[in-house]
Protein backbone atom coordinates (compact mmCIF):
# COMPACT_ATOMS: atom_id res chain seq x y z
CA UNK A 1 0.00 0.00 0.00
CA UNK A 2 1.47 3.37 -1.02
CA UNK A 3 1.70 6.47 1.11
CA UNK A 4 0.04 9.77 0.33
CA UNK A 5 2.14 12.92 0.52
CA UNK A 6 1.30 16.60 0.35
CA UNK A 7 3.25 18.23 -2.49
CA UNK A 8 3.71 21.93 -3.23
CA UNK A 9 4.35 23.13 -6.79
CA UNK A 10 5.39 26.36 -8.43
CA UNK A 11 5.35 27.03 -12.16
CA UNK A 12 8.56 28.59 -13.45
CA UNK A 13 9.27 29.89 -16.94
CA UNK A 14 10.30 26.50 -18.32
CA UNK A 15 9.91 24.04 -15.46
CA UNK A 16 7.59 23.12 -12.63
CA UNK A 17 9.40 22.86 -9.31
CA UNK A 18 8.01 21.23 -6.21
CA UNK A 19 8.74 19.76 -2.82
CA UNK A 20 7.21 17.64 -0.09
CA UNK A 21 7.14 19.46 3.28
CA UNK A 22 6.64 16.14 5.12
CA UNK A 23 9.93 14.68 3.83
CA UNK A 24 12.84 17.13 4.22
CA UNK A 25 14.97 17.20 1.09
CA UNK A 26 12.29 15.70 -1.17
CA UNK A 27 12.11 18.12 -4.06
CA UNK A 28 12.10 17.90 -7.82
CA UNK A 29 11.42 19.58 -11.10
CA UNK A 30 10.03 18.68 -14.48
CA UNK A 31 8.60 20.14 -17.65
CA UNK A 32 5.12 19.16 -16.41
CA UNK A 33 3.56 18.74 -12.97
CA UNK A 34 3.32 15.00 -13.61
CA UNK A 35 7.05 14.75 -14.35
CA UNK A 36 7.83 16.86 -11.29
CA UNK A 37 5.62 14.59 -9.15
CA UNK A 38 7.45 11.48 -10.40
CA UNK A 39 10.80 13.10 -9.56
CA UNK A 40 9.66 14.08 -6.07
CA UNK A 41 8.33 10.56 -5.42
CA UNK A 42 11.68 9.11 -6.55
CA UNK A 43 13.42 11.51 -4.15
CA UNK A 44 11.09 10.42 -1.31
CA UNK A 45 11.85 6.75 -1.98
CA UNK A 46 15.59 7.42 -2.06
CA UNK A 47 15.48 9.49 1.14
CA UNK A 48 13.48 6.83 2.97
CA UNK A 49 15.85 4.12 1.80
CA UNK A 50 18.93 6.16 2.73
CA UNK A 51 17.59 7.08 6.16
CA UNK A 52 16.67 3.48 6.86
CA UNK A 53 20.13 2.30 5.81
CA UNK A 54 21.95 5.02 7.73
CA UNK A 55 19.62 4.80 10.73
CA UNK A 56 19.56 8.58 10.89
CA UNK A 57 16.55 8.76 13.17
CA UNK A 58 18.43 11.37 15.20
CA UNK A 59 17.67 14.10 12.64
CA UNK A 60 15.39 16.74 14.26
CA UNK A 61 12.34 16.21 12.01
CA UNK A 62 9.92 18.73 13.60
CA UNK A 63 12.40 21.57 13.09
CA UNK A 64 13.17 20.44 9.53
CA UNK A 65 9.43 20.40 8.78
CA UNK A 66 9.31 23.99 10.05
CA UNK A 67 12.08 24.96 7.61
CA UNK A 68 10.26 23.29 4.71
CA UNK A 69 6.97 24.91 5.68
CA UNK A 70 8.66 28.28 5.21
CA UNK A 71 10.07 27.52 1.76
CA UNK A 72 13.51 26.22 2.71
CA UNK A 73 14.82 23.26 0.72
CA UNK A 74 17.56 20.76 1.51
CA UNK A 75 20.46 21.70 -0.74
CA UNK A 76 23.14 19.26 0.45
CA UNK A 77 23.69 16.69 3.15
CA UNK A 78 27.00 15.81 4.77
CA UNK A 79 27.88 13.31 7.48
CA UNK A 80 27.10 15.74 10.31
CA UNK A 81 25.08 18.59 8.79
CA UNK A 82 22.20 19.43 6.48
CA UNK A 83 22.51 22.55 4.34
CA UNK A 84 19.22 24.33 3.73
CA UNK A 85 18.50 27.07 1.20
CA UNK A 86 15.69 29.59 1.40
CA UNK A 87 14.18 29.62 -2.10
CA UNK A 88 12.83 33.16 -1.61
CA UNK A 89 15.99 35.00 -0.55
CA UNK A 90 18.71 32.49 -1.58
CA UNK A 91 20.19 32.37 1.93
CA UNK A 92 22.01 29.18 3.01
CA UNK A 93 22.45 27.77 6.51
CA UNK A 94 23.70 24.53 8.05
CA UNK A 95 21.64 22.48 10.48
CA UNK A 96 23.44 19.90 12.61
CA UNK A 97 22.23 16.31 12.61
CA UNK A 98 21.57 15.74 16.28
CA UNK A 99 18.69 14.56 18.42
CA UNK A 100 18.09 17.90 20.14
CA UNK A 101 18.63 21.37 18.73
CA UNK A 102 18.37 24.03 21.42
CA UNK A 103 16.21 27.10 20.97
CA UNK A 104 19.20 29.43 20.59
CA UNK A 105 20.47 27.45 17.60
CA UNK A 106 16.96 27.19 16.10
CA UNK A 107 16.59 30.96 16.42
CA UNK A 108 19.99 31.52 14.78
CA UNK A 109 19.20 29.18 11.87
CA UNK A 110 15.80 30.79 11.31
CA UNK A 111 17.22 34.33 11.49
CA UNK A 112 19.98 33.49 9.00
CA UNK A 113 17.45 31.90 6.62
CA UNK A 114 15.08 34.88 7.03
CA UNK A 115 12.12 32.89 8.39
CA UNK A 116 10.18 33.07 11.69
CA UNK A 117 11.16 30.84 14.59
CA UNK A 118 8.87 27.90 15.41
CA UNK A 119 7.44 29.73 18.43
CA UNK A 120 6.68 33.05 16.69
CA UNK A 121 3.02 33.71 15.87
CA UNK A 122 2.22 33.88 12.17
CA UNK A 123 -0.34 36.39 11.00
Amino acid sequence: MGSNYYLIFEQGEKFVIGFCPDVPGANGQGRTQEECTRNIMEAIDLIKKTRAEDKQSNIPLPFLRHLCKHGCLLKRESANHLIYSNAVNSRLETVPKQVEIDDILKESVCRKLGIPTPWEKEY
